[in-house]
């Protein structure tokens, strides 16, 4: 996530509201500060983000003349967070609180959490709009808790983009439910002209109110493809694929990575078929559900040293900020339709899922 320690990742205070953050049940001792109180977008930002970010000069180490970039400090800290040329345009903590505060005029809203990464290299702040706007219940008895996470980058690169995120709480498996119900949210890179298209970012946000009985609908849609259990055992066995013995000198050279490929196809069937956190065996709902929860509650993950405090919520975190979650879902998802033979109005594309009327 970064070249720092893992000790340094979290450095300011993370608010998250009445249980564990947003994007799972992790804790950081000192750092998280877990409440009961209900705060509003404007107060959240004004108590946990209030710094800015400032575009300070760098001079040339080696001619001593200015430099054409600038070094992104932190006004508080004075930390330099990254780099950036002319034309990277900061989106400042509080023109984030106006646009969010804003675009969510009139909606029964509450920050769910709100920090900051690396130093305030990435800031992020997530709300939900009460139970009856943000839950979806599925005819099928699945339910999907869905929040709306704004995240920005202040460190050169990156983006200021919405994510429509939400939760499985049966097993606290994260989703981009944005993806799930074919919404677009578009990301705003720290161009000259950001600012002039921040009123595209808040009309994506608005699009967000509507989202969770979409969500509901979609996974009704691929709750009812149903398959049997042998076709959807080769599905899956079609995705996890395990790698031909090369063999060198009557040696095979890639034994540990046959192995390794064994056991996560185990683990892969064995959470298919026999573990509660996935259910819907045999359906492609399914089967998605299957590899969602093997990355962000089986699969391996990191601690920080000495601690022993869990990353593996810091890790999902940065898996659905840089997109690499969604990308994954969605190649997943089309490898799962192709084995399966599945012609059904349901597509996948880099986009979003597609389904049909």
């Amino acid at each position: 996530m970064s070249r720092l320690s893992l000790e340094d990742e979290f450095t300011d205070e993370v608010f998250t509201r009445g249980r564990a953050a947003w994007w799972n049940s992790f804790d950081v001792p000192g750092v998280n500060v877990v409440s009961d109180e209900r705060i509003d977008v404007r107060t959240a930002f004004d108590r946990y983000l209030p710094w800015e970010i400032n575009k300070t000069r760098l001079i040339d180490g080696e001619t001593f003349n200015e430099s054409p970039y600038f070094g992104l400090r932190r006004s508080d800290t004075g930390r330099i967070l990254g780099v950036g040329s002319d034309t990277y345009t900061v989106v400042q903590n509080a023109e984030q609180r106006d646009l969010l505060a804003y675009a969510l005029d009139g909606a029964d809203y509450g920050v769910a959490s709100i920090g900051a990464l690396r130093h305030g290299a990435t800031t992020f702040v997530s709300v939900d709009f009460g139970e009856e706007l943000a839950t979806a219940r599925s005819e099928s008895g699945q339910s999907i808790e869905t929040y709306l996470a704004l995240v920005n980058s202040n460190d050169g690169g990156g983006s200021l983009k919405p994510y429509a995120t939400g939760i499985r709480p049966e097993c606290l498996n994260t989703i981009d439910a944005g993806w799930l119900a074919g919404t677009s949210f578009g990301a705003l890179r720290h161009t000259t002209n950001i600012h002039d298209r921040l009123p595209q970012l808040q009309a994506a946000i608005r699009q967000y109110l509507g989202l969770a009985p979409k969500v509901a609908r979609a996974i009704d849609r691929l709750t009812s493809v149903t398959v049997s259990s042998e076709a959807y055992r080769r599905a899956l066995e079609v995705c996890t694929p395990i790698p031909s013995a090369k063999v060198k000198d009557g040696k095979v050279v890639n034994a540990r990575e046959i192995t390794l490929a064994e056991k996560r196809r185990d683990k892969i069937l064995d959470l298919a078929f026999n573990d509660d956190r996935v259910g819907f065996a045999g359906t492609l709902w399914g089967a998605f559900q299957t590899f969602s929860t093997y990355d962000q509650q089986v699969k391996g993950f990191r601690r920080v040293k000495d601690s022993g405090v869990s990353q593996r919520g810091q890790v999902i975190l940065d898996r659905h900020f840089s997109g690499l979650q969604t990308s994954n879902d969605v190649k997943r998802f089309s490898l799962v339709s192709r084995a399966l033979d599945l012609d059904l109005g349901v597509q996948a594309t880099t986009g979003g899922l597609i389904l049909a009327n």
